[in-house]
């Protein structure tokens, strides 16, 4: 299993497909669902490598801090 500190690099990839994939004109909300949806992606190939849980959690606290950032 994987421990926190490979946790942290799951929002620096996180980030690093964002910035490959933002485009100039997106909205705030629109910003917030690319966030969304590469953490979508991260789970899905990756929830297996952390118990049970720890991923998801960790990517809910991720996304909710860029909601509140972006949305607010």
């Amino acid at each position: 299993m994987k421990n926190s500190r490979e946790l942290s690099e799951v929002s620096v990839r996180l980030e690093l497909a964002y910035a490959n994939s933002k485009e100039e004109a997106m909205t705030p909300q629109e910003q917030y669902v690319l966030y969304e949806t590469i953490a979508i992606q991260i789970l899905d190939s990756e929830f297996d490598e952390y118990e049970e849980g720890v991923l998801e959690e960790y990517l809910m606290v991720f996304l909710e801090s860029k909601r509140i950032q972006l949305l607010s």
